[in-house]
C-alpha cells in the first residue's frame, strides 16, 4: 500500500508541471487572443491580467508566511520556518511584479508611472516590509535565532497586507476598488474579461504552489547538506 502511494506521488510530481504548463498556456491564449480590447484603453489594458494575479499571489504568499511563523513559534518545528521563508521569498517576487505591472497600468490609464496613490504607496510599504524580512534572515547565521527572529518579523510584517488591500477603501484613490466576484462586478466588466482574469489568477496560483514546493525542497536539501558538513567537522 505504501509503495502504491509512493508511485502515485511520483506520478503526480511528473504530471503537475504538465498541468501547470497547459493551464498557463490557456491563460496566455485568453489574455492575448481571446479577451476583447477594452473600450477605453484598447489592448494596452492586458497588463491587468498579470498585475492582479501577481498582487493576489503576494497576499497569499505572505499569509502563508504569517501562519507558518505562528506555527514555528508554537511548535519550534523547522519545517514551518522553511515554509515561512520560502513563501516570503516568492511573495516578494510576485509583489515586485505587481508593482512593476501596476506602474505600467498607471502610465496607460493615468499618464504617470508613479503618482503616490494610496494603493501604490501601501504596496511599496508591503514590499519593503518583506524585503526587510528576507534581509534579516540573510544576516543571521545561527539557525534557531534566524528562525525565531524571522518568525516574529513574519508576524509583524503581515500588518502591511490589510493596509495594502483596504487602502482603496480607507483613503481617496483613483485605483479601482478590490475585485470581488459579485453580480455587481459582472455588470461593469465584460464576461470574457472576467473569465480571462479568473483563468489567469488560477493559472498563476498553480504556478506559485509548484514554485513553493520546489523552493521548500531546495532549502530542505541545503539544510541537510549543511547539517552533514557540521557533523563531519565535529
Amino acid at each position: 500500500m505504501n509503495m502504491f502511494y509512493m508511485i502515485k506521488g511520483e506520478n503526480m510530481k511528473k504530471i503537475y508541471p504538465i498541468i501547470i504548463f497547459l493551464v498557463n498556456l490557456a491563460a496566455l491564449y485568453m489574455i492575448f487572443l481571446w479577451a476583447p480590447p477594452e473600450r477605453t484603453l484598447g489592448d494596452s489594458y492586458r497588463v491587468f491580467f498579470i498585475h492582479t494575479p501577481s498582487a493576489w499571489i503576494s497576499y497569499l504568499a505572505f499569509t502563508i508566511t504569517f501562519v507558518s511563523s505562528i506555527l514555528y513559534l508554537k511548535t519550534r518545528n523547522f519545517k514551518w520556518d522553511l515554509y515561512a521563508s520560502s513563501s516570503a521569498l516568492l511573495g516578494l517576487l510576485f509583489c515586485i511584479i505587481a508593482i512593476i505591472t501596476g506602474a505600467i497600468w498607471a502610465k496607460v490609464a493615468w499618464g504617470l508611472y508613479w503618482n503616490w496613490d494610496p494603493r501604490q504607496t501601501t504596496t511599496l510599504v508591503l514590499m519593503l516590509a518583506y524585503l526587510g524580512y528576507v534581509s534579516f534572515r540573510m544576516a543571521i547565521n545561527d539557525k534557531e535565532q534566524r528562525a525565531r527572529v524571522s518568525s516574529v518579523l513574519g508576524i509583524l510584517a503581515f500588518i502591511s497586507i490589510p493596509l495594502s488591500y483596504l487602502s482603496t477603501i480607507i483613503w481617496a484613490t483613483i485605483h479601482p476598488m478590490p475585485l470581488i466576484p459579485t453580480s455587481k462586478l459582472q455588470i461593469g466588466v465584460e464576461p470574457a474579461i472576467l473569465q480571462t482574469l479568473l483563468t489567469s489568477t488560477f493559472a498563476v496560483t498553480l504556478l506559485f504552489l509548484w514554485m513553493l514546493y520546489i523552493t521548500v525542497e531546495m532549502y530542505r536539501t541545503i539544510d541537510t547538506v549543511e547539517s552533514v558538513k557540521m557533523e563531519n567537522v565535529k
